[in-house]
């Protein structure tokens, strides 16, 4: 699934303005269509106890995320490119793009009705490559201090 892009502008109606572009990428959920993660049904399995030996399942959930990206750009930049944002200088990136991947396991057991089911998260994130050069720094300042203004505001 495409992921939304979030757009921040510090400002609607100047087209030199800067703008905070989020770009989540690719969402893959896969939901109980495969086997668990083995990492998570071995922290099940090491955590079971000896006592009581309650037979279980686990619902399964696989979360893949690529392609995440932070991009600095102008609000001219953005309506040239509206339809193709991909196409938006990725050399103002300040995250580069990254993927990560997250397996959650649920227990289900056939323990009592109060027993608070036990819950595994493992995630996978290979790395963070960011860019900051004074320009980007300054641009993201700006832009958060602009809406904290806003919110202020608003508030």
């Amino acid at each position: 699934v495409k992921a939304p892009i979030l757009i921040v502008p510090e400002n609607c109606t100047k087209s030199d303005a800067l703008t905070l572009i989020c770009n989540f990428g690719r969402f893959k959920v896969a939901y109980g269509t495969a086997l668990p993660s083995p990492m998570v049904l071995d922290w099940f399995k090491s955590r079971q106890s000896s006592e009581k030996a309650i037979k279980f399942d686990v619902d399964h959930l696989k979360m893949e995320m690529n392609d995440l990206s932070l991009i600095i750009s102008s609000i001219g930049e953005v309506a040239e490119n509206r339809h193709y944002l991909s196409k938006i200088d990725v050399s103002k990136s300040v995250i580069r793009p990254l993927s990560f991947t997250v397996n959650i396991g649920i227990e289900q057991t056939e323990a009592t009705p109060d027993d608070t089911p036990r819950t595994c998260i493992f995630g996978v994130l290979p790395s963070i490559e960011l860019r900051l050069d004074p320009s980007q720094i300054k641009g993201l300042l700006r832009v958060a201090a602009q809406w904290t203004s806003y919110m202020h505001d608003f508030c």
